[in-house]
């Protein structure tokens, strides 16, 4: 979800979920977002919707994620929702996990992007269990900190042994492509004892032979044909449609615009 380019927009007398996007993005050596995007009440209305009827929705915050600048004040509106909220908005420090937590999420990410140290993975074990780890891969597991292990299974190793019950693998590799999971990458991560969420091309039709592999769950791509398909359904107001007059207001600390 794009929230920084929401730090350069004059503050609009309209909700959050109408500028703020649901986008796609690729990996390459970094996140690249990709051109277009739903706006966040239309993609949201889409997978609520009695036709698809999700119960937990994965927010990654590219804001907070690529920049260290998470967006509080657009997350918070965008977060009081009746659904089961897992938050990755690229946790660099304890103090990020209980922000997360004050936002609303139900579960909170710690993306090996972002994660600096073995000591910070034992200060988030010790504070709460519903906090994920979630390993973004690309032929080795992606840690910021360089002493961290490569090696998906070592990885898995590590946070088993700091007593983690649950783990997220993401491929970045196949994230938003059209050929699906890597059935062996699949395989070598639910080898480990943890109860392990899979993703990188993963789509609903996936769900139940992933499970039969010993996932408790998988990490579905933003765009799914069967998304693509509700969205475009139900109808996305047009791009040139005129935006509402800026109003005057006090900038809420943390959403302003910059320079």
């Amino acid at each position: 979800m794009d929230t920084w380019t929401l730090f350069n927009l004059p503050l609009l007398d309209i909700p959050v979920g109408q500028v703020a996007k649901v986008v796609e993005v690729e990996w390459r050596e970094g996140w690249n977002v990709k051109e277009g995007g739903v706006p966040f009440a239309d993609y949201w209305r889409a997978v609520g919707s009695k036709r698809y009827g999700a119960e937990d929705v994965l927010l990654m915050d590219l804001a907070g994620m690529q920049h260290a600048r998470p967006n509080f004040e657009a997350l918070k509106a965008l977060m009081k929702r009746k659904y089961a909220v897992w938050l990755e908005m690229g946790v660099r420090d304890v103090q990020d996990i209980f922000d997360a937590f004050t936002l609303g999420s139900q579960n909170v990410l710690l993306g090996s992007l972002t994660c600096a140290s073995r000591k910070m993975l034992e200060e988030i074990i010790e504070l709460s269990d519903m906090s994920v780890p979630l390993l973004y891969f690309d032929g080795q597991v992606r840690w910021f900190g360089k002493r961290l292990p490569a090696d998906l299974s070592s990885s898995l190793r590590l946070l088993e042994d700091l007593g983690f019950e649950r783990a997220a693998v993401l491929d970045l590799r196949r994230l938003g492509g059209r050929d699906g999971y890597d059935p062996g990458l699949a395989e070598a991560a639910l080898s480990s004892d943890l109860d392990i969420l899979f993703g990188g091309g993963v789509r609903e039709t996936h769900l139940p032979e992933l499970r039969e592999m010993g996932a408790v769950g998988g990490l579905l791509d933003p765009y799914t044909p069967v998304l693509r398909d509700l969205i475009a359904t139900q109808g996305v107001p047009a791009e040139n449609e005129p935006l509402p007059t800026p109003v005057k207001r006090e900038s809420p600390r943390g959403f302003g615009i910059d320079g």
